[in-house]
């Protein structure tokens, strides 16, 4: 889609990111409006009664469903030249994965105070029965002026109240964060965003993913001497391979945070 298209009510300015083949995110305006929002367009042409639109149904109907400061809102969804989308504000936030490649280097306290924003934000969506089931750098915005992380990328996202379909379907280990629930064929819970969460706060003091098939990583002090203890075995529990060995709610974790906030 090219610059200052029109597209229905919208006037595309620009691309902004893509989201895997799926989903293509452009700074657009609404006719009328004085503010700018990000339209997430579906690539491909799809109709109201395709699976595919029912999908992607799901994930708005979610997340105008759900009201926290940590996790992204939308205004709008419709359909246009067969292209089903959705608009949000746009609040100059941008994916963890573009503000660590600009060169942002997080202190041990803005890691934690990262997770504890996130683990808030878990508890909120598990309490309203969903799991997010995708949550990375690619995934959980950072608004710098702000210091606030915020929890967007819901393409996975199961929500029991709603519809036995995932946002997007089943995904393959090449398409989506590998857990040990995937690879076990066990039940997906709020253990899984728990073990998410805990590789993303990994890969924030490392740069580096604790996620691999054999579920096993690597200390954080071996790729970041100075991290503090207490962090770094609030962060591996998150990563246990057993479920039932990690911390068990968003709650616990971020009680452990907290103590980690006070330590540090």
């Amino acid at each position: 889609m090219e610059e200052q298209q029109q597209f229905g009510k919208y006037t595309i300015k620009q691309l902004l990111r893509k989201q895997g083949s799926y989903v293509s995110i452009y700074l657009g305006r609404k006719e009328g409006a004085s503010r700018d929002v990000e339209l997430h367009i579906l690539n491909h042409n799809v109709s109201e009664n395709t699976t595919d639109f029912q999908r992607f149904l799901n994930e708005f109907q979610t997340l105008s469903n759900l009201k926290h400061p940590n996790i992204e809102s939308v205004s709008d969804m419709g359909m246009e030249d067969n292209k089903a989308y959705y608009a949000t504000p746009h609040s100059g936030a941008s994916p963890l994965t573009e503000v660590v490649a600009g060169g942002k280097k997080f202190s041990f306290i803005e890691v934690v105070e990262i997770g504890r924003q996130l683990t808030e934000a878990l508890g909120y969506i598990h309490s309203k029965k969903v799991l997010h089931r995708d949550l990375g750098p690619e995934s959980v915005y950072y608004h710098a002026p702000f210091k606030r992380a915020i929890i967007s990328g819901f393409a996975l996202v199961k929500n029991f109240k709603l519809t036995n379909l995932t946002a997007r379907g089943l995904m393959t280990p090449t398409e989506m964060r590998v857990t040990p629930e995937q690879i076990e064929d066990l039940p997906y819970d709020e253990r899984t965003d728990i073990y998410l969460l805990g590789d993303l706060m990994y890969w924030l003091l490392t740069e580096m993913p604790a996620l691999s098939f054999n579920f096993t990583p690597e200390p954080i002090s071996k790729h970041n001497p100075e991290v503090p203890k207490i962090l770094e075995t609030t962060i591996l529990k998150m990563l246990e391979a057993s479920p039932d060995r990690r911390w068990q709610t968003a709650r616990e974790v971020q009680q452990a945070l907290s103590e980690c906030a006070a330590k540090i």
